[in-house]
């Protein structure tokens, strides 16, 4: 490898073989101006799964990744589309989509008035009777998080948590098997979720 350039890392995506236009791509900087690489996708080497990927010891909470901790909010999250407002409808998560209430003052600051505001009171929401309310989960200080978030939709969709981040305990295809499961031991703020995917996390920075 020469030193004095910079190279392109191609990533693909679990949904490559259902959408081969979506990859991901990083720049490996050797030099230190901002010439863009000119390398080309390399069609030989060592190709890296996700059983290959974790995050360095030092930033593991090994308390939290272990089997018998104690979740004290356990939920599964669907993204789905909601056909209730016509052709296109709307992208949601559980048949919801969020809306923000109107207040004064941050939503954070005073997060019971924002749900009183806009309250979710359907129980039977589906593809055609969705609703739009301001969607939330309650959690306690220190509480220990588990989302099982399933992507439904026909498309991926990029996920970002902000503020803090998530320990990622499997990630793979709806549909399972031994290349497209993992275990895995990763910190991130930010997933990349395969349509018919799914992603189990953790976290516990409240």
């Amino acid at each position: 490898m020469d030193r004095t350039k910079n190279y392109w890392i191609r990533v693909e995506t679990l949904d490559k073989n259902h959408n081969p236009r979506w990859h991901g791509r990083a720049i490996l900087q050797y030099t230190s101006d901002s010439t863009m690489p000119t390398t080309n996708q390399q069609t030989t080497g060592r190709i890296l799964t996700l059983r290959d990927m974790t995050s360095h010891d030092r930033y593991l909470d090994r308390t939290l990744l272990d089997e018998k901790t104690q979740v004290n909010v356990r939920k599964t999250l669907s993204l789905n589309m909601v056909n209730s407002k016509g052709e296109h409808g709307y992208e949601s998560i559980n048949f919801i989509r969020m809306t923000l209430p109107k207040m004064t003052e941050p939503i954070l600051y005073n997060p019971r008035k924002a749900r009183e505001l806009l309250p979710c009171v359907n129980q039977h929401r589906s593809m055609k009777s969705g609703e739009e309310c301001y969607h939330h989960v309650n959690v306690q200080l220190n509480d220990i998080v588990e989302f099982l978030l399933i992507n439904d939709d026909s498309d991926q969709h990029p996920l970002h948590l902000h503020g803090s981040f998530f320990h990622i305990i499997e990630q793979g295809l709806v549909i399972s098997n031994k290349t497209t499961s993992s275990r895995m031991r990763l910190i991130k703020d930010t997933i990349q979720l395969p349509s018919q995917g799914y992603s189990d996390f953790l976290f516990t920075d409240l």
